[in-house]
């Protein structure tokens, strides 16, 4: 079964930048029910029709 991940919902924030950290690890382990391939090829961003997206630099880095 898969899931979807979500970091913020609803239009009371619309206008302000936020800093979300996640571990893609986790949720893709969570999300396809298996272990990811051994090196990423892309990151997506997916939205519902009608949603605008504005988004600033993506960095990856090691979990702690």
């Amino acid at each position: 079964m898969a899931r979807k991940s979500s970091c913020r919902v609803g239009r009371k924030e619309i206008g302000q930048w936020f800093e979300e950290r996640v571990n893609v690890y986790d949720d893709f382990k969570r999300i396809h029910e298996h272990e990811p391939a051994a090196k990423a090829w892309g990151i997506s961003i997916i939205a519902a029709p009608g949603v605008e997206i504005d988004f600033g630099p993506l960095v990856a880095v090691p979990a702690n």
